[in-house]
């Protein structure tokens, strides 16, 4: 499965512990189903069974001494192999020497859900919170505040579950490997039920009603409340029409309903079926110690026999629907507005090149078509081992509620009848690619997660790169144009619901049961249970138990990690930065063009011309070049800021001139600005930005908005985060209104290049080596010479005004949990910035947020403070917006009241000063960009290596004495919610403004 932002519906769950910033990629983007063998008329390439040979040796190590039996053996290139190791308990090993300073481990199960009530949920977060050995309930959070991982996970996939992690500390792997096996072999929730009433559901009364609580239950509400109720209805429809109440419809991550109906014995049951060694993968990759982790495998599954594996099929066939379903969308909806849902049964999971293909096949029709209605959501899964693939459209307007099916059937009609565009194709295979060498070993690992799971073949699918080079070739492609006929276009097993107020036949959508009425005797039981789980809760852990859980030690991050040289020049009018490291054959060079030469009213101009330069670009297939605006506030200041539109390059240092001379045809040439595509570019970036502002509406592009000069900026056209804001929306629809406000936004767009495309106030940040930096110097000066160099007067900027409390009212959110966030600057409280309060932020986010939040039923807390003082408090898909406010209030009591041991003090520094780090060292390309940064930014190396001795330095006294401004910060009640109606009038809030997405929709 792939879920990529904005773009993928599935079924599967995911509970992240301290996330990396990846995507999860199983299958490049797979996961789904139809019969054993597939959809019929499938063709299944023959899996050869695995049998075990006599080598017992793998990089000199004696495996067979450790219960270890080689099976097989794949090498992908000279600096990858894959070994496939089995146990003799059952358990597989697979074992990816790949060279990397990345090490990673992760256990994955078969855990085929037998109903919708989310039991695999519940253990993927349950199973992390205590063990035989490591007996904390807090573990999450102690290795939150205390691991360096890039990637601490758990995540429950249609018909597996894994536990994966990645680190670059030998200690951190071999800590974090000893607590998983514990915890999944040796759960304390075999024996403590209360783990499942916080992890899972509760009951509870509030306000003389019965509720329920818990951190999947409220997950499950949320993910609800995003715009997915009707996504989720569409879903149920199309897996419904299909194949019925069987298997294949069943979610592994729990419905509500099914959530409310599940009980401690059944998550134990699912657990004592599953997580056995028999029945487990356990994946290895980079320069670990093999014999360490061998061994304590070994000292862990030895104890166990072999069993019977599980076996994940499909026998059933799916079904031939008789028509398009009409029905009606769930909750309040426009009357003008529509869901439609279009889903294809495919090939076994087993044929991994059919698998590929439509994964390809779907990535590009979804492309193409998501130009005209960017909303679309690419449908995936394959559960019981089926690929099965589709859309979801869940606010499509009237008109287009059947001309959107037909679209979609016609581009694939076209792959079908003319062939695929050579170029498309290959940039999608690329992309591909590309997703799967960025996603590194968490696309690995979901890779070989399918392949043991619907094949019992762990290497089935770890080199899809050779079948998207097949794909190139011209027998390749007439093998895609065979799948899109079979499984598109042919293909009797596909199901199309089209649901809305006005449906032609209109069953009335799923309603929710009458409420329950529960007799004195269950009130109090649920009474008495609540009082015994607050107890549990709030009950301190022994300091026994809090010592057993491991630890890394400080000494091992005081050496300085600023291993970069920044240099900076000025050559005829630009202002050249350099930072000097080895880039291993690749460079990035950042253009930083003046922004603040124009008006005010320019902004949404500039931002128009940034869209359209991105829309050419991918129109001309143009990689390793991209347009984006960005606003630098200034180090230690909230009032200073300097706008700017930006140019990166990025590629191997031998494609810098292809590189240059495809800029120089994109910068310096204003002929695309009279190109008849670009009314369809216009309508395209409208769609593109109403989904972004509205769809998706993050209320922390409000919140953030009124902390600083910079932000406020961002309001006028990019937003916070460079996807669009409401005003660059509203100036959007107005000059799509007529071809004659076109026209006339492009003529001054035309005016706005000439202005910005400027070698005055130029600057140019080049990474790489200085041999590189010399290079391109010399080669971007022809580029360079043709931009204009007039000297421009530097307007007045009025800067917009933003409230500082606001509610979005959603009501798609039928449910009742919120976002809530709280913001401030302690700059007000006259603080300077500095690398303590990377501490602060992350002490209080770890020991105090993020377990609040949690005990009070959100899915996550968090706390951020940013470079120019800056506070951000947030709490996800909480049911108490009251509740989450009088936590927020109570952090300068918390830290007043702190009785932080030296020990966890030490952690939170480890973990802060690692991620300072990760952001200032060489290692990761971790400071491309940075000159560019520090020349905007007015900061130095100075400060950094200041900032970084701050951290380190940090005591108890330190983070008690920011407790009087967190006060004042949190009473100033800048609030930003987004829900319902009903919670925000019930808030007790009186916002300053208040946004009704409904009427923007």
């Amino acid at each position: 499965m792939k879920i990529t932002l904005k773009s993928c519906f599935s079924k599967r769950s995911c509970a992240i512990l301290l996330s990396a910033s990846l995507t999860l990629s199983a299958s490049s983007s797979v996961l789904a189903a139809v019969s054993n063998e597939g959809s019929p008329g499938a063709v299944v390439e023959t899996v050869t069974p695995l049998s075990p040979t006599f080598d017992h040796n793998i990089a000199g190590i004696d495996i067979a001494k450790y219960g270890f039996t080689f099976v097989k053996k794949q090498q992908l290139n000279e600096q990858q192999t894959a070994y496939l190791l089995r146990h003799s308990s059952g358990a597989q090993v697979f074992y990816f020497d790949n060279n990397s300073e990345d090490m990673s481990f992760s256990i994955g199960f078969k855990t085929p859900p037998e109903d919708d009530k989310g039991a695999n949920h519940v253990l993927e977060h349950a199973l992390l919170c205590g063990s035989e050995k490591y007996p904390s309930r807090n573990i999450q959070i102690s290795l939150k505040g205390n691991s360096v991982a890039s990637l601490l996970n758990a995540m429950t996939s249609d018909d597996y579950t894994m536990y994966p992690f990645t680190t670059r500390n030998k200690r951190d792997f071999q800590n974090l490997a000893d607590v998983y096996i514990n915890a999944l072999l040796k759960p304390m929730l075999l024996h403590e039920k209360n783990i499942f009433l916080q992890q899972g559901v509760r009951q509870e009364i509030k306000n003389g009603q019965v509720q329920y609580n818990g951190i999947v239950y409220n997950e499950i509400k949320g993910r609800m409340n995003k715009g997915g109720e009707a996504s989720q209805f569409l879903m149920e429809q199309l897996y419904n029409s299909l194949y019925g109440r069987t298997s294949l419809s069943f979610t592994s991550g729990g419905t509500l309903e099914g959530l409310e109906q599940l009980t401690y014995e059944d998550v134990l049951k699912v657990y004592r079926q599953f997580y056995k060694p028999s029945n487990a993968l356990i994946y290895l990759s980079g320069n670990q110690d093999l014999n360490w982790t061998l061994g304590t495998l070994d000292s862990y599954l030895s104890k166990y026999k072999p069993e019977p594996n599980e076996d994940i099929s499909f026998d059933d066939m799916p079904n031939i629907p008789s028509g398009t379903i009409y029905t009606a969308l769930p909750g309040e909806n426009k009357p003008d507005s529509y869901g439609v849902g279009l889903l294809f049964s495919g090939p076994s999971m087993k044929d991994p090149k059919a698998v590929a293909a439509m994964d390809i096949i779907s990535s590009l029709t979804s492309e193409k078509v998501s130009k005209v209605y960017p909303s679309l959501l690419t449908v995936i899964g394959n559960e019981r081992g089926i690929l099965t693939q589709g859309i979801l459209f869940p606010d499509i307007a009237t008109a287009e509620k059947e001309k959107v099916i037909t679209d979609y059937m016609q581009t694939l009609r076209g792959f079908a009848g003319n062939g695929f565009n050579r170029e498309e194709l290959i940039s999608q295979m690329d992309q591909s690619n590309e997703y799967s060498s960025y996603s590194s070993d968490l696309s690995n690992i979901t890779n070989v997660m399918d392949g043991f799971t619907y094949a019992d073949n762990p290497l089935l699918y770890l080199d899809k790169a050779a079948y998207y080079n097949e794909f190139k070739k011209p027998e390749g492609q007439s093998y895609l144009q065979s799948i899109v006929k079979r499984y598109f276009l042919d293909n009797p097993y596909k199901s199309t619901v089209i649901a809305g107020d006005n449906s032609q036949n209109k069953p009335s959508a799923k309603k929710k049961a009458p409420e329950k009425q529960y007799s004195k005797a269950e009130l109090a039981a649920i009474q008495q249970q609540s009082e015994a789980f607050e107890k549990w809760l709030t009950t301190p852990e022994s300091a026994e138990v809090l010592q057993a859980t491991p630890r890394l030690k400080l000494e091992d991050f005081k050496q300085s990690s600023l291993n970069f040289d920044a240099t900076k020049e000025t050559i005829d009018q630009m202002v050249y930065t350099h930072t000097n490291f080895d880039m291993k054959g690749e460079f990035s060079i950042l253009l930083g063009f003046d922004q603040s030469v124009l008006e005010t009213s320019q902004a949404v101009e500039a931002k128009l011309l940034v869209d359209i330069y991105n829309q050419v670009l991918q129109q001309r297939n143009i990689k390793g070049i991209s347009f984006f605006s960005t606003t630098y506030g200034k180090y230690n200041n909230n009032a200073e800021y300097h706008p700017t539109l930006n140019v990166i390059i990025h590629g191997k240092e031998t494609e810098l001139e292809d590189l240059l001379e495809q800029l120089d045809t994109v910068v310096n040439d204003s002929s695309f600005l009279n190109s008849g595509k670009l009314e369809d570019y216009l309508k395209g970036i409208e769609q593109n930005v109403h989904y972004n502002v509205v769809d998706e509406a993050f209320i922390y592009d409000y919140a953030i908005a009124s902390q600083s000069a910079a932000n406020r900026y961002n309001t006028l056209a990019s937003g916070p985060i460079g996807s669009g804001s409401l005003s660059y929306l509203h100036y959007l629809r107005e000059v799509n209104s007529s071809k004659d406000k076109q026209k006339a936004a492009l003529e001054k767009i035309s005016a706005i290049r000439d202005k910005v495309f400027n070698r005055n106030g130029l600057v140019i940040d080049v990474s790489g080596s200085s041999s590189f930096y010399k290079q391109a110097r010399e080669s971007m000066q022809p580029v360079l010479a043709k931009l204009n160099s007039k000297v421009y007067p530097k307007p007045t900027i009025q800067l917009p005004a933003v409230p500082n409390s606001l509610a979005i009212v959603d009501q798609s959110r039928s449910e009742n949990v919120a976002t809530v966030m709280q913001v401030g600057n302690l700059a007000d409280s006259s603080i300077a910035y500095s690398g303590k309060l990377r501490v602060l932020a992350k002490y209080l986010e770890t020991y105090y947020l993020m377990p609040m939040m949690r005990d009070a039923g959100a899915y996550a807390g968090s706390m951020q403070i940013n470079e120019d003082n800056s506070v951000l408090l947030n709490a996800a898909r909480t049911p108490d917006i009251p509740a989450t406010l009088q936590v927020f209030n109570g952090l300068g009591k918390f830290l007043r009241e702190s009785k932080l041991t030296e020990l966890e003090l030490e952690n939170i520094i480890i973990t802060t000063v690692n991620d300072f780090d990760l952001n200032t060292s060489t290692e990761n390309g971790g400071v491309q960009g940075i000159g560019a940064s520090m020349y905007y930014k007015q900061y130095s190396k100075a400060d950094l290596k200041r900032e970084r001795q701050e951290i380190l330095s940090t005591t108890l006294d330190d983070l008690k004495s920011y407790a009087p401004a967190l006060e004042q910060l949190t009473s100033e009640k800048k609030i930003f919610i987004q829900s319902n109606q009903t919670m925000i009038d019930n808030s007790g809030i009186k916002f300053e403004s208040i946004i009704d997405l409904n009427s923007m929709r």
